[in-house]
Formats: C-alpha cells, sequence, structure tokens
C-alpha cells in the first residue's frame, strides 16, 4: 500500500493517507477504520480506539433512551385520576386524567421538569375531584335530612 500525504477537510492540514483521524482537528477522516494487523475484529478495534468522548449527553446506541437528568420518574395518579372519574366528579376526574397521561410522555422525551409539574397538576386536580365529591355527598345527605325533617315524618318515628 502506498502512502501518500492529503489534506484535511475540516482543519486543511497536510496527513497521510492512511490516517485515520485528522492529528491537528481530531475529524474522522473515513467513515469506516480499517483496523491495524493483529486487531481482532473491525468492530473491537472501533469500540476500543475511537470512543466518543465522554460528554453528559453521549448514550451508546445499545443503550437504552434515558434522560440526561437521573432524577427519579415522578407519579403520575393515572389510576386514582380514573377511580375518582368512575366513582366521584367526573369533570375533574377527567382534567386529572389528562394531566396523569402527559407525565410519562414528557418524562420520556427528557422534559424533566415539564414531567414533574404535570404530575403535581394532575394531583392537584385529583384533589379537587375528591374534594368536590365529599361536599357534594355532604350536601346531598343534610337536604335529604331537612326534607325527611321537614315531611313530618321524622316526628312519627318518635312518637
Amino acid at each position: 500500500m502506498e502512502s501518500y500525504e492529503m489534506q484535511c477537510p475540516y482543519c486543511k492540514a497536510i496527513v497521510s493517507n492512511n490516517a485515520v483521524r485528522c492529528p491537528q482537528c481530531g475529524e474522522m477522516l473515513v467513515n469506516n477504520p480499517v483496523p491495524p494487523r493483529g486487531a481482532q475484529s473491525s468492530a473491537e478495534y472501533r469500540t476500543e480506539q475511537w470512543k466518543r468522548p465522554a460528554d453528559q449527553n453521549y448514550r451508546p446506541a445499545d443503550q437504552a433512551y434515558r434522560p440526561v437528568d437521573q432524577r427519579p420518574r415522578p407519579k403520575n395518579h393515572l389510576v386514582g385520576a380514573i377511580l375518582v372519574t368512575i366513582f366521584c366528579c367526573q369533570i375533574f376526574g377527567i382534567v386529572s386524567i389528562v394531566f396523569a397521561a402527559q407525565v410519562d410522555s414528557a418524562y420520556n422525551r427528557g422534559d424533566i421538569e415539564e414531567s414533574y409539574r404535570l404530575s403535581q397538576r394532575a394531583q392537584t386536580w385529583f384533589n379537587v375531584a375528591i374534594i368536590s365529591g365529599i361536599a357534594f355527598l355532604i350536601i346531598y345527605v343534610v337536604m335529604m335530612l331537612l326534607g325527611f325533617a321537614s315531611s313530618g315524618l321524622f316526628y312519627n318515628l318518635f312518637e
């Protein structure tokens, strides 16, 4: 294999045609570097010799996507939102379901702050639904007792 010099397309430095990376700027000069003699395989050579720098945004391709911010996944409150919609207060429960359904997708796309904000909103609307359902139930029971008492049947029970 004959050797001659060429120009780096990135920094215009003079490099050998056998070079895989430019010694001046560090850019790759070929897409698939050829392993030197004695290397076991091309893939092993690329893995060992040309690892990307360890910056905080780098993830190897074989790993699942994980956000850079490693805070735990916020609770989405979806089960509670569904139960409060079925048994208590539909209007506020639906609002809670909408926010709860968005929590995991915000976390998975890496928007950690947004996922925590949506989780807090889902929890808030869940609480509003519970409180309004309990308040409605109390008002209903009081109104039924007042209606029962005003009908005169209440006094007949104790005579």
